[in-house]
């Protein structure tokens, strides 16, 4: 083979934009749908655009199904998700389908099966706008509005364009009644039955509830790949790879050993740790077992679900349905008589000792027996994250066994022994999470149809049982005085940044939570507000002591769950405590307007009152400082406060309602309730809850904006920001380095007010980017607890390969890179979400890294030829939350302030967050209401204002009533004279 065939190869991907008028022609054609339907195929992963495409879907309403290759674009539980859609579809998706008039297909081919030949679309009226960077796909079914275009970059668009477009209420009904009647149906078809020979469709379930969320199932031929596109229920973007048609038979285990290796070099860049779960029928399995050799000789782990169904069922039954023969497609013998091998007598075959055969390690799952009264039931235990603990394993062969149907070390599962146990109906999550070597099982005699999960092991001359013990706790929400587990039964992990481990396990409020938690706020907001505001002040004082007290508690809770250093994290909490202070001087900040003798014996005068339960949903960035931007107002004000923390780091805030409660507020003034999408719609929606405050992204401050105004409430929602420094050729660089560096990568850049943008002036610039590379250079990066660390790791995995995204589209559309970061590895922390300090020089307003919150520790730099310039892009960005200049000209100063369209300005100073008793509020895109947080608006935001006008009249004088407006002035008449 010629040396050049082995060559390295660099692919540009083309990411075409997409047409502005496209876009309007698109966005009016969606207005004016009564039942549109969104089907998403492969093109949406392969363009990242599954978070755009998330953000488009929750703001429209407009329901999702996908493809084959593009499960995953949602999660299965997602509220808009339909599921599988076509010949392998869901009812849910299908039905819809069935009466939408109009398709909107993003990154699909429009294949055969996703159409159902095109039966799938029964409305005659149906259009098409089709989004797809191949021209040749986006023309299809007639298309009136292709857009060829990169689907991440015509969702962006669309998303704008379409403004505050809804679905109809009908439309989002039926949805959500179409998704739970199939929930239901894949919930029954996923039970055990126990029945002798286990069904396709339960051991389908059992493998999923068998992996991780991030571990990738793979399949390609036989009756499987249509029953996972309609039941498998995904939960990441890249956990479902099926390769569907007959040419790919047999493609299962060399695919899963390539999807492995990919896997294993994403995990060496400090990426997910995926498990590869092929799933296979024997037919299939015949045709390319012999890979597995090559697993086991290069020691590469993969689990494989073998299911025996004696012959080639999928293919046998096909032919009968159709009224054929099955021409041989089960393992008979030659009946000669006959001269058939479909009525000959089975064969001996036993795949599962083939596996064995060449090396594998085989687990054999069969009709069982019932075992004995005396037999000992193994506990079941939860799968932890693959990197938190080495799995163990152990041999041994006992005649038979008895296991419950829940995940068992190592990644396998096993069917359930015994008739008469019930299964729960779904795995407990204990506190002290054992994890304990367990005895394989196998079972004689042989039967004609079983399932075996494979997976290769290294070699060991001997086998030793082992145990691994993980403790993690539980965090519950904090009701109406006292912490309560609540009745909701879902979890979700909270993990170390830096390490990587799943440190908690977080319950989820479900509605009736929700609804004790405002019913417990109601009555305690009833009487707080009647409290005298020396007492309210007297309980914010002992708050505020108890806070300062607490510091260092706070603080590592901060950096165990966010990852930020402990610096910073204390840093975080000081700024917190300003707004506590401000908020203890409430007596003079609810004075009111008096205003005598207006009129005769006629008095005016006002003040507020509190506007009742409000709420607060608030980022993981800041777990402390920005619940403290809100509760002490609201409460300082009269209110009852609920605290919707962040899911990712939420110890913080059951320790700040700990502290609440010490200092003497009554119960159910302050709660805590965790949760999720479902959480936060109900805090929107709920009739007792009278205002919302929220710190987040902009498309959700926008969804949390709307929502809530429609549904009657006082709105305030911070949204994202993309904040510009400009450096002028006379400011002292090497000061406007020190901030630019700090500004950008403190808290690993993962603050609205980071500055993300660094505007160089004239013959600024290439001083300037040689001295924050310096700087950047230098940035000690390790645990937040580690002595000397600067800065920490980013929250997620996901925000990590976002960030490194965005930043390898930087580069490839020709952006210089000064200081690279991706790639970086923390000693002793291999496991943990790192992004190194990050700067890119030479970027263009056209490209992802200016024009999106990246969230990370990125600086990008571009260049103008002057300050009017630099003023004339920062009032371009559709973002107003904070800038800053760096210069020595106060003339430039004051023009610079009275120019840019932002809400909060610094002059020499990187992060200009106000203090307490000024307000904390961007512009445009940055804040969705009109009443900024803290500070004399906050006030005004929880309050509502009232005027009296009154007159105490003397009991022996007349009334004085008339039926005009009371005139303050009298209007003398006008003269009439010449």
């Amino acid at each position: 083979m010629p040396e050049e065939f082995l060559a390295e190869r660099e692919w540009r991907i083309r990411r075409p934009d997409a047409d502005d008028e496209d876009i309007r022609r698109a966005a009016d054609a969606i207005r004016a749908a009564k039942r549109p339907l969104i089907i998403a195929g492969g093109g949406v992963l392969y363009a990242f655009a599954n978070e755009e495409l998330a953000r488009f879907v929750e703001l429209t309403g407009i329901p999702v199904g996908n493809t084959q290759a593009g499960v995953g674009v949602l999660p299965w539980d997602h509220k808009f998700s339909l599921g599988a859609i076509g010949s392998t579809g869901t009812t849910a998706a299908n039905t819809i389908a069935a009466e939408a008039d109009l398709i909107i297909g993003i990154g699909t081919r429009y294949e055969d099966f996703t159409t159902a030949s095109r039966t799938a679309f029964q409305n005659p009226d149906v259009k098409f706008v089709n989004i797809n960077v191949a021209a040749i796909d986006a023309y299809k079914h007639g298309s009136s509005l292709p857009i060829v275009a990169d689907a991440r970059k015509a969702l962006m668009k669309l998303n704008q364009a379409l403004g505050g477009y809804r679905i109809g209420a009908d439309l989002e009904q039926q949805v959500a009644a179409e998704k739970t009647r199939w929930n239901t149906t894949v919930d029954a078809a996923f039970d055990t039955r126990f029945t002798p020979l286990p069904a396709q469709n339960e051991i389908i379930g059992a493998t999923s509830r068998a992996m991780d969320a991030q571990d990738v199932v793979i399949c390609a031929a036989g009756s499987l790949p249509g029953d996972l596109h309609k039941m498998w229920r995904v939960r990441d973007p890249f956990g479902y790879h099926v390769e569907y048609a007959y040419s790919c038979m047999g493609y299962e285990i060399p695919g899963g050993l390539g999807v492995k290796r990919a896997a294993l070099a994403e995990a060496a860049k400090g990426g997910a740790q995926r498990d590869v779960v092929v799933m296979v029928g024997d037919g299939s399995y015949l045709m390319m077992h012999t890979e597995l050799v090559t697993a086991v000789a290069e020691r590469i782990k993969l689990i494989v679900v073998l299911i025996q169904n004696h012959g080639y069922a999928s293919i046998g039954s096909l032919s009968e349905s159709l009224g054929s023969q099955r021409f041989g497609t089960q393992y008979r013998a030659l009946d000669e008589e006959h001269h058939s091998f479909d009525d000959g007598e089975r064969l001996p075959v036993d795949l599962a000792l083939n596996a064995e055969s060449l090396g594998v390690k085989v687990i054999r799952i069969e009709p069982g027996r019932r075992s004995s009264p005396n037999s000992s039931r193994p506990s079941a235990t939860p799968k932890r994250r693959p990197n938190a603990a080495a799995r163990s394993s152990s041999t041994s062969n006992p005649t038979r066994c008895w296991t419950p149907p829940l995940p068992s070390p190592g990644g396998t599962f096993r069917f359930p022994r015994s008739p008469s146990w019930t299964p729960p109906s779904r795995p407990s999550r204990p506190t002290s999470t054992t994890r304990a070597a367990s005895a394989s099982c196998w079972a004689e005699p042989l039967h004609p149809s079983r399932i075996a999960t494979v997976h290769n092991h290294r070699p060991r001359k001997s086998i030793t049982m082992s145990t691994t013990t993980v403790t993690t706790k539980t965090i519950h929400h904090f009701i109406n005085g006292s912490e309560t587990a609540g009745e909701g039964t879902r979890t979700q992990p909270v993990y170390n940044p830096a390490t990587g481990a799943v440190t908690a396990e977080l319950r989820l409020a479900n509605r009736a939570d929700l609804d004790a938690t405002v019913a417990a706020a109601r009555a305690a907001a009833d009487s707080w507000g009647d409290f005298s505001l020396a007492k309210r002040t007297a309980v914010l004082f002992k708050f505020r002591e108890l806070v300062a007290a607490h510091v260092d508690d706070l603080a590592e809770l901060i950096t165990a769950e966010h990852g930020k250093v402990l610096s910073d994290a204390k840093g975080e909490i000081g700024r917190g405590l300003e707004v506590i202070e401000y908020a203890c001087g409430i007596p003079t900040l609810l004075k009111g307007d008096y205003s005598d003798q207006v009129s005769t014996g006629i008095d005016v005068f006002s003040f507020r009152e509190p506007l009742g339960v409000v709420a607060g949903i608030t980022p993981f960035n800041f777990p402390v400082m920005v619940p403290l931007w809100m509760a002490p107002m609201a409460i300082a004000t009269g209110n009852a406060f609920i605290l919707k923390p962040s899911e990712r780091d939420p110890s913080a805030s059951m320790l700040l309602a700990k502290l609440w409660k010490d200092a003497g507020l009554p119960d159910g003034v302050f709660q805590v309730l965790h949760g999720d999408k479902e959480t936060v719609d109900g805090l929107l929606t709920h009739p007792d809850v009278d205002g919302i405050s929220f710190v987040g992204s902009t498309p959700i401050a926008k969804y949390v904006h709307e929502t809530a105004t429609k549904h009657g409430k006082r709105v305030q929602a911070l949204g994202g920001a993309k904040n510009h420094a400009i450096i002028l050729p006379d400011a002292d660089l090497d000061n406007a380095a020190d901030h630019l560096a700090a500004a950008a990568f403190g808290s690993a850049g993962e603050r609205c007010m980071a500055i993300s943008v660094a505007v160089a002036v004239g013959d600024a610039a290439e001083l300037l980017v040689k001295k924050v590379q310096d700087r950047a250079l230098a940035v000690k990066v390790n645990n937040g607890t580690a002595p000397g660390a600067e800065m920490g790791p980013v929250i997620t995995p996901a925000s990590k390969e976002r960030i490194v995204r965005i930043v390898t589209e930087a580069e490839a559309a020709g952006a210089a890179m000064v200081v690279d970061g991706r790639g970086l590895v923390v000693a002793g922390h291999e496991d943990g979400f790192w992004v190194g300090p990050t700067v890119i020089d030479h970027v263009k307003t056209e490209m992802t890294a200016y024009s999106e919150e990246i969230f990370g520790p990125v600086l990008v730099v571009v260049r103008v030829e002057d300050l009017d310039a630099g003023i004339a892009l920062i009032n371009s960005n559709p973002y107003g939350n904070g800038t800053a200049i760096f210069t020595s000209s106060g003339a430039n100063a004051r023009k610079f302030q009275r120019s840019v369209t932002v809400g909060m300005i610094g002059i020499n100073v990187p992060l200009p967050v106000p203090v307490a008793h000024h307000s904390f509020g961007g512009w445009k895109a940055s804040l969705f209401g009109d009443k900024h947080i803290y500070g004399p608006e906050g006030v005004s935001f929880y309050t509502r204002g009232k005027v009296v006008t009154s007159r105490w009249p003397e009991p022996t004088h007349a009334s004085g009533a008339s039926y005009n407006f009371l005139q303050l002035t009298p209007i003398e008449p006008r003269s009439t004279a010449p």
